[in-house]
């Protein structure tokens, strides 16, 4: 099986896939990578405000295949703290 790379950005940061993942099909790279990038954007949410998140598909020989963005915008509209 074909092994791909995922990088991800979070507008600041590139986090670079050194260790790749087998894929039998690029509709299984495709899953990944929108899996991945939704898991990514959950995970380091900003408290509030807006960032953008970008993941990379590359194929073993370091091609991009695949580019998908995500934009968290997180607005607190009323609070319960006294």
């Amino acid at each position: 099986m074909p092994l791909y790379f995922f990088d991800v950005t979070d507008g600041d940061t590139r986090y670079a896939d050194d260790v790749g993942t087998d894929m039998s099909d690029l509709s299984e790279v495709r899953q990944e990578a929108l899996s991945t990038l939704r898991d990514f954007a959950s995970d380091r949410a900003p408290e509030a405000g807006t960032r953008t998140y970008t993941i990379l598909a590359r194929d073993e020989a370091g091609r991009a295949i695949l580019s998908a963005e995500a934009v968290v915008t997180l607005r607190w509209l009323q609070t319960t703290e006294d």
